[in-house]
């Protein structure tokens, strides 16, 4: 009988302050040896243990799940657990603001909704990055860097779109404004759960084709020149429909 064990792994970082903080409470740090609470835990777990299902709070969360499966592939499963950890986390979050169980739990207010803020926008984006960072670099590379390119595809073409446009309007390429994908699909007809959906489902496809590069050795030049192909599919499409 296999036992499917699951890690409790919340907390606000507040009593043990300053070593534990928000973004990094006491279960991450190594108090007892060099190995953080987390990790002393999951250590204890024996062989008949399924691998675990960790469950942590909204501020350690998401990660693209395209990256863990690129750890899987390459056989690196050092750093595995933590874009699963943050998927887990991110599950959660989007089940409540997609109201998906607002029909069985009978709310009243369809309408509250869990705002990431600025400060889980930008630990989104680190984590992204810096789990893109360890899998391109260091003496045990796990996947090669054009493939990172198909993987946050979406924001990359959206970032280089929106600073050319604000460049040729003569405005400052860092500039805020309501030019991104998530503000035009909307002004062209589309409903915020339409908007969610043609972005997922597009990023989906996009790492989709950077797994497939990967896994079929792909040379980096094709996929290289493919993204930019893409990428200024992209860029005409977006000239198109802001018509």
């Amino acid at each position: 009988m296999m036992i499917l064990p699951v890690i409790m792994s919340g907390g606000s970082g507040s009593r043990l302050w300053p070593l534990s903080r928000a973004l990094h409470p006491k279960q991450f740090l190594a108090l007892l040896s060099e190995k953080s609470l987390l990790q002393e835990t999951i250590n204890r777990l024996d062989n008949q243990c399924a691998d675990p299902i960790i469950i942590c709070n909204n501020e350690h969360r998401f990660i693209v799940a395209s990256i863990a499966i690129l750890f899987i592939m390459s056989g690196q499963t050092n750093y595995l657990s933590c874009p699963l950890i943050l998927v887990t986390a991110t599950l959660p979050y989007l089940i409540f603001n997609l109201g998906l169980f607002n029909r069985w739990l009978k709310s009243e207010n369809k309408t509250k909704k869990n705002f990431m803020g600025d400060a889980g926008s930008m630990f989104v984006g680190l984590s992204v990055i810096w789990l893109l960072t360890l899998g391109i670099q260091g003496e045990q590379v796990s996947f090669n860097p054009v493939t990172a390119l198909w993987i946050c595809a979406i924001p990359i073409m959206d970032m280089a779109a929106i600073i050319i446009r604000r460049y040729k309007n003569g405005k400052l390429p860092f500039k805020p404004d309501r030019d991104h994908l998530h503000h035009i699909l909307p002004r062209v007809g589309f409903t915020a759960h339409q908007t969610l959906i043609i972005i997922s489902s597009v990023a989906a496809v996009m790492s989709a084709i950077g797994l497939a590069g990967e896994y079929f050795n792909i040379p980096e030049v094709i996929m290289l020149v493919g993204f930019l192909v893409v990428f200024a599919g992209y860029v005409l499409t977006l000239r198109v429909i802001s018509k």
